[in-house]
């Protein structure tokens, strides 16, 4: 994605134009209105990117979008084309991880379940009545949910009588009693649900379209040439001569930069003398944090003085193109990470945990490493053998850099995503028309 917009109108497009629906009837005929409600909140989130990604991509003649977001959605206003905003606003959205990440995994009773439902359902209506408000006489052909948004975006598609469609980003452990039952709860109340790999389908069964996310391939490699590598090393203070590894991503547990600090520190115990800079680049939680610089403060000095905590704009590749190998020891399934995809872009040789959508993207051994979630020593084996060997660096990287320009450019992928949503849009209007 672009760190500039793509658009060419310097005002944003005014929903004003769109409160009288004198549009071509047909909506093969013209752009679709699609309402896209996110829990973005202050900052662009993966789900937030790829979906900006697409419809900048497809732009002014097949979309038009209004963003409900849950707070400070007016950041990504510079990161959408003009032409295709068509309105963006806070709903102050009850947060998901209460409803399922906070309950699904741990013992809850049918009526503690209940009460849990009820609660999450009370915290729709103020946001509820604000989208009512926010998009009346508003012509609206579809609603997509990301999942953080999923209840409220399916009650609203069913008041208004429009399709629904779920955008899964997270991949739901189908071995969890909860997680199973939420999937069929949210496709009986959805047109479609999306998903971007095969891991992330197994819940759902049949009912699920994968659709893999892409990026702006051409995009990311020119911007990541405005910036040179011994500039960036020399911006952070970190010696040229060293390969540095890097991990991109909020710093959250699931995220597993605790896997990345203890394979760090088992490799500054085999050898007193550093041989890699290490880059934590992303924001996220000061906790998590404190913990991570817990566990490197056990490493000797020389080691230590090689790490750095670094927060980056969207759009801004500087740092990851700075990067000799990148890391990716997710926890927990990893959907179809933006990091991994990014890294491989940019032809970085990926180490990452074997599981989610990781798993549609590299092939181990290929175009990069894999190894068993949560397991240090196999990291650090993994980091040893590329460190080592600037030629196996090289190899897996020109295969990352193959793959991805095939697999994951964004004008590939965006025409599945308009079919799907177009007939969705037609077949509703087809069984109105047909009861009516």
């Amino acid at each position: 994605m672009l760190d500039v917009k793509q658009g060419l109108l310097s005002q944003p497009y005014s929903s004003l134009a769109l409160q009288s629906d004198s549009r071509p009837s047909n909506p093969s005929e013209r752009p679709l209105h699609i309402l896209l409600l996110s829990p973005t909140h202050c900052q662009m989130g993966g789900a937030d990117r790829d979906w900006i990604t697409l419809a900048n991509a497809l732009g002014p003649k097949e979309v038009r979008i209004s963003w409900g977001g849950s707070q400070g959605s007016e950041c990504l206003r510079p990161y959408i084309d003009d032409e295709v905003l068509a309105n963006l606003f806070d709903l102050e959205l009850p947060w998901f991880t209460y409803l399922i990440q906070e309950n699904a995994y741990e013992p809850r009773s049918r009526w503690l379940w209940t009460k849990i439902l009820a609660d999450h359902l009370l915290q729709l209506r103020r946001p509820l009545r604000k989208l009512s408000r926010t998009m009346k006489d508003i012509p609206i052909d579809v609603v997509v949910s990301n999942t953080a948004a999923v209840t409220l975006g399916a009650v609203y598609a069913g008041m208004r009588g429009l399709p629904h469609v779920w955008s899964v980003k997270e991949c739901l452990d189908p071995s969890v009693t909860a997680c199973r039952r939420f999937a069929k709860w949210i496709v009986r109340m959805s047109s479609a649900a999306i998903v971007p790999s095969s891991s992330a389908a197994i819940p759902f069964g049949d009912a699920a379209h994968i659709l893999p996310d892409g990026s702006d391939v051409k995009g990311i490699r020119l911007i990541a040439q405005r910036s040179s590598r011994a500039e960036i090393l020399s911006r952070l203070g970190l010696p040229f001569e060293l390969p540095v590894v890097a991990q991109i991503g909020g710093i959250v547990f699931w995220k597993g930069q605790q896997i990345t600090a203890e394979a760090f520190l088992r490799l500054s115990a085999r050898s007193s003398v550093p041989s890699f800079s290490l880059l934590f680049l992303g924001g996220g939680s000061d906790v998590h944090r404190q913990n991570i610089e817990r566990t490197l403060s056990k490493a000797p000095s020389q080691w230590r003085d090689l790490v750095r905590f670094v927060r980056f704009e969207p759009g801004d590749f500087s740092y990851l193109s700075a990067a000799d190998i990148v890391v990716h020891p997710s926890v927990l399934p990893d959907p179809y990470p933006n990091a991994v995809r990014e890294a491989m872009i940019l032809g970085k040789p990926v180490i990452a945990s074997r599981g989610g959508g990781i798993t549609d993207m590299i092939n181990d051994g290929e175009n990069g490493i894999l190894f068993e979630p949560g397991n240090a020593e196999q990291m650090a084996t993994a980091l040893t053998e590329l460190i080592g060997s600037a030629g196996e660096r090289c190899r897996l990287g020109q295969a990352a850099y193959s793959f991805a320009g095939e697999h994951f450019s964004i004008d590939f992928r965006k025409q599945a995503f308009i079919t799907l949503l177009r007939g969705l849009v037609l077949s509703r209007r087809a069984a109105t028309a047909a009861r009516g």
